[in-house]
């Protein structure tokens, strides 16, 4: 039976907002799985009294590594910092490497370290853009920035390089200027001072994709005691990335004696807790702690 042009033109108008329809369904559940598959994995050494320690995550086969966060347990009072939160790629896997250390006067006690490690599923154009602060020297404080270019930043991490656990990290965020967001890092010599070489890396994990990332964070009251934040994504979305950041109640320099010994993220994948505490000199100065998560659906 020969179709009227009337309902020839209806099944095509009905056939184009089918597909109109699906194509927007499509895009829909692009954006909405854009950084999909995010896990969150943890594993912790061996508590002893060793010197230093590193802890290594990897991604489980064909994920890609984001970002992740480390803790310190039974460190005393900060005798123990963090050194190394840092966003690998290898040519057989992902992972993620969180390593600590003991300060110049050592530590006798027990100790122990945890890894979190947060792995997606490959996303187009992926990468990891290190950048570190100069040559190595003996200055303090030291910092740097790395960003990515014409693409979101999907996770971030950061390092120490040298040091020998005498330099303490007091910075490592993704931040932004307004118009290009990157990974900020700073780090500083503890109250002893250190004479030899060092520097500071951060590392940007670049990817294509049209997820929109949000950095949210929460800061303490200034006090002169130890203290944490926790800091929750909003709903809707997850972590795929933490950091932490001491400030001073005035402006100046961080305390030489702060150290942050804690950025974890909770087994849900929605917030980022971080803590620090007071080496054995102390201050009696005050400061603040800031808590980051960079949050995607």
């Amino acid at each position: 039976m020969r179709e009227s042009p009337s309902r020839s033109g209806s099944l095509v108008a009905c056939g184009a907002i089918v597909i109109g329809l699906a194509a927007v369904q499509a895009l829909l559940a692009s954006q909405a799985e854009a950084v999909s598959g995010l896990q969150r994995s943890t594993k912790t050494s061996v508590s002893d009294s060793s010197t230093s320690k590193t802890v290594t995550l990897k991604c489980p086969a064909g994920k890609r590594v984001l970002g992740g966060g480390g803790t310190v347990t039974g460190g005393g009072r900060g005798q123990v910092v963090l050194q190394r939160l840092e966003p690998v790629q290898t040519a057989t896997d992902d992972r993620f490497v969180v390593g600590a250390r003991e300060d110049a006067s050592g530590y006798s006690q027990n100790w122990q370290l945890t890894a979190y490690a947060l792995c997606a599923s490959p996303l187009p154009g992926y990468g990891i853009l290190p950048s570190t602060s100069g040559s190595p020297n003996s200055n303090t404080p030291q910092n740097t920035i790395s960003f990515c270019i014409g693409q979101p930043e999907v996770g971030f991490g950061g390092r120490v390089d040298g040091g020998v656990g005498q330099i303490h990290l007091t910075n490592l965020v993704r931040d932004t200027n307004g118009t290009v967001d990157f990974t900020s890092i700073a780090g500083q010599e503890d109250a002893n001072g250190f004479a030899g070489a060092w520097t500071v890396t951060a590392f940007a994990v670049c990817a294509n994709t049209p997820a929109k990332f949000t950095g949210v964070s929460a800061t303490t009251p200034p006090s002169s005691a130890n203290k944490s934040a926790t800091v929750s994504c909003p709903a809707g979305t997850l972590v795929h990335g933490a950091g932490g950041q001491l400030t001073p109640a005035a402006s100046g320099q961080v305390n030489r004696s702060l150290v942050i010994d804690n950025i974890a993220i909770d087994t849900q994948i929605r917030s980022v807790t971080v803590s620090a505490v007071e080496d054995e000199a102390g201050t009696a100065t005050t400061w603040s702690l800031r808590a980051f998560a960079l949050c995607a659906p």
